[in-house]
């Protein structure tokens, strides 16, 4: 019940965000619909896909290509989500420790 009461509550702040002429809130909310959905609803392909629409709004946050790789990686998609650590890395090079582990 908690998890769909987070859930809605991300939702309706997108929703809210969406005629924002902000565009990295927007971007941001819908990265937190996708950690949302990657943790606590254990949805990691809804949450690709929140962290694609957060990353074609925002494409030069590191953490975004981190979080979907990340989900890549728990699709099976190794080849995604080493895509996605290695351009993390290339736009925040401290992003290199962080990701280390979960490269071949």
């Amino acid at each position: 019940m908690m998890r769909r009461l987070i859930l809605l509550s991300l939702f309706i702040s997108i929703a809210g965000c969406a005629s924002a002429p902000a565009v990295p809130r927007v971007a941001g909310a819908y990265g937190d619909l996708g950690k949302a959905k990657l943790v606590l609803a254990d949805d990691s392909r809804g949450a690709a896909a929140d962290f694609t629409r957060a990353i074609e709004l925002d494409p030069g946050n590191a953490p975004l290509y981190v979080l979907r790789g990340m989900s890549y990686r728990n699709l099976g998609d190794r080849q995604a989500a080493e895509a996605d650590f290695k351009r993390a890395v290339s736009l925040d090079s401290g992003l290199e420790k962080a990701v280390r582990p979960f490269m071949p």
